[in-house]
């Protein structure tokens, strides 16, 4: 693993002088380097505006609002790690809460699936990062269909301030994330956190033929640094080590920039680890056993499955088939979708007064994946009012109208793929 990292820094000398001259080439060519979304399908979407008219009016609207947007960075929040540096990324994992025992609350104790929202407030390191993604997502998506240059503009500076300048930019790696006081400063939990890093790098991509040379290659040197941290950290080896979806989403960000960086055999590496993963995760019933063990089963089951179907979108870019592991009779990531709309409506799957509605709309975008992929297979659509909105973003981005009528107004979300 070390002799990967050194390759991995060493690296990137090179890559500056090859991105630089890939950037002569502003064809539609780019889009085959998405890593979630389908380049052709989003083209084809792209050219047949008129049938997602209101979900692109959604999107740009929503965009419109980013724009105004002040950019944001680790060094805004006044909690920092125990290192004392603004610039390293801080969190404290979401279901520990002070020990109401102890005087001053230490250790902290978990609470399996109750959020604790006092150190997750709007100015934590977690939700600004959650910020930055979804104004990131938003404005590329709003440059590709628009074409209108102030979008992509606008994402590099966001992106900009959070990574790049010097004041600003926050450190790469996971260190400190998902801490619990009294107990420990950071731990390998903590890099679930990132798992939008896929969506991230795709952003990128759209926005790239209008981005600068000098903004691309110090992009591309943060995220070299951040892979060889996540291979080599010890943070980064403990979250590799889960056999739950915390090491399936680790697959995921490790992959995502193996893919994208051109780190072509560590990907190949992390889809084969995927291929375990696949068969110790999900049996052939479709249930996911460590999944299954939560207080909200339900979410912790469409999350894992949403990383697996990521996984397995990735891994076509080497032509590596997962949508068919372990066999064509035996589609576990498509047994663990079936499994999951056969049961809504039984309880004994889905216990418990925290999933007392459970969230449908999860499996949306989820579907879009499936059915892209698998053809032949008839995923059936869901009618919660959440589900039909997120049928409605997922049409605009996969090119299907939306197979059902448009929801009542409720608060915009992106397609979650």
């Amino acid at each position: 693993m070390r002799q990967c990292c050194y390759l991995i820094i060493g690296w990137f000398c090179f890559s500056c002088f090859a991105f630089a001259a890939a950037k002569t080439q502003q064809s539609a060519e780019y889009l085959a380097e998405l890593l979630l979304l389908d380049g052709k399908l989003l083209s084809q979407s792209k050219a047949n505006q008129h049938n997602h008219a209101t979900s692109l009016a959604e999107l740009i609207e929503t965009a419109d609002k980013a724009l105004n947007m002040q950019a944001v960075s680790v060094t805004q929040n006044e909690t920092m790690a125990v290192s004392g540096d603004p610039h390293d990324y801080f969190s404290v994992g979401p279901y520990w809460w002070p020990d109401p025992r102890k005087k001053n609350g230490l250790p902290w104790i978990n609470k399996d699936g109750q959020v604790n929202q006092s150190m997750r407030g709007p100015d934590s390191d977690a939700k600004l990062f959650q910020k930055l993604m979804q104004a990131i997502r938003v404005l590329s998506l709003a440059y590709y269909f628009s074409d209108q240059q102030k979008y992509a503009i606008k994402a590099q500076q966001l992106l900009q301030f959070w990574f790049i300048d010097p004041k600003t930019k926050m450190n790469p790696h996971l260190n400190y994330a998902q801490s619990i006081p009294g107990r420990v400063h950071g731990r390998g939990i903590g890099i679930i956190d990132w798992r939008l890093m896929p969506h991230l790098l795709d952003s990128l991509t759209l926005i790239s033929p209008q981005t600068d040379a000098q903004f691309e290659q110090d992009m591309q040197q943060w995220m070299t640094i951040f892979l060889g941290w996540m291979i080599e950290s010890k943070n980064g080896q403990d979250e590799a080590a889960m056999k739950n979806n915390h090491g399936t989403f680790y697959d995921v960000i490790l992959a995502s920039l193996a893919l994208h960086l051109k780190f072509d055999d560590l990907a190949k590496n992390i889809f084969a680890n995927t291929k375990s993963r696949i068969t110790s995760q999900i049996n052939k019933q479709g249930r996911q056993p460590h999944e299954l063990k939560r207080t909200k089963p339900f979410h912790y089951s469409s999350f894992n499955l949403l990383a697996f179907t990521q996984l397995a979108t990735m891994a076509t870019q080497l032509n590596i088939n997962l949508w068919d592991y372990p066999s064509v009779q035996d589609k576990r990531i498509l047994a663990a979708y079936q499994f999951m709309l056969d049961n809504i409506e039984t309880t004994e799957f889905w216990p418990g007064s925290q999933e007392q509605t459970l969230p449908l709309d999860k499996l949306v975008g989820i579907g879009f994946l499936l059915q892209s992929a698998l053809v032949n297979e008839q995923i059936m659509p869901l009618s919660t009012n959440k589900a039909k909105q997120q049928d409605s973003q997922c049409g605009l981005l996969f090119n299907q109208v939306s197979s059902t009528e448009q929801p009542e107004k409720i608060q915009f979300r992106l397609c979650e793929y």
